[in-house]
């Protein structure tokens, strides 16, 4: 069993478009898109968007269909120039940016105690073809300068507002996780919602290649 968690129906439907003996089923507001897809049975869940989210539909995956492994995708934003619009990215490690006690215990932003980690860590066997890099989680749409430097001083070129709180619930459960994303708009290069708008379909159409592509290779 094979699972897949995206944020966004638009995300999550090209793919789910490649489904065989497709069931759609609702479960805690959110939906499950279970049956056949490259060969392997699997389910394609859609979490809506935020770490909370994201959290509790991986939680809801891991319990009731016992995955050998998860990937998650879905459009990211790019944070300086060397990440490139409609490119896609297979991260390595991810944090939440967002979660700072460093005021409190003089920990490092990002550190969550429990773990002794800033950073979780995904797979990147199979997709070795695609470029690696950090990501940086947060329940915003990161775009003001001052976020943006804290994020780059973190070392992370892409940001979400998933992909991080899927890792922490994976590595808990000692689940093989992906996350591969792909850049809808970067920082510095126009107003990126309006990038986000226009190339969000574009990115969206390419992820079920990719996919496909890591299954074979893994």
């Amino acid at each position: 069993m094979i699972s897949f968690i995206a944020a966004m129906d638009r995300e999550a439907l090209p793919l789910a478009e490649k489904m065989k003996k497709k069931q759609i089923i609702k479960e805690n507001k959110k939906t499950f898109y279970r049956g056949e897809i490259f060969g392997k049975e699997a389910v394609i869940a859609v979490s809506g968007i935020g770490k909370v989210n994201a959290a509790l539909t991986a939680q809801i995956i891991i319990n009731k269909y016992s995955p050998d492994y998860m990937i998650n995708f879905g459009a990211v934003g790019g944070l300086d120039g060397s990440i490139s619009a409609l490119s896609y990215y297979c991260v390595h490690e991810s944090c939440q940016y967002d979660f700072d006690l460093s005021d409190v215990d003089d920990v490092e932003r990002g550190y969550i105690q429990d773990y002794d980690k800033v950073f979780f860590p995904s797979e990147i066997k199979g997709a070795e073809f695609l470029q690696k890099v950090r990501l940086a989680t947060a329940d915003k749409f990161t775009h003001k300068t001052r976020d943006v430097k804290t994020v780059l001083k973190m070392g992370c070129k892409i940001c979400d507002m998933e992909g991080a709180a899927i890792s922490q619930v994976c590595f808990s459960s000692s689940l093989p996780l992906y996350i591969i994303k792909g850049v809808s708009d970067v920082y510095g290069s126009g107003i990126q919602y309006e990038q986000f708008r226009n190339n969000l379909n574009c990115v969206v159409k390419g992820f079920p290649d990719i996919i496909e592509k890591i299954i074979k290779n893994k």
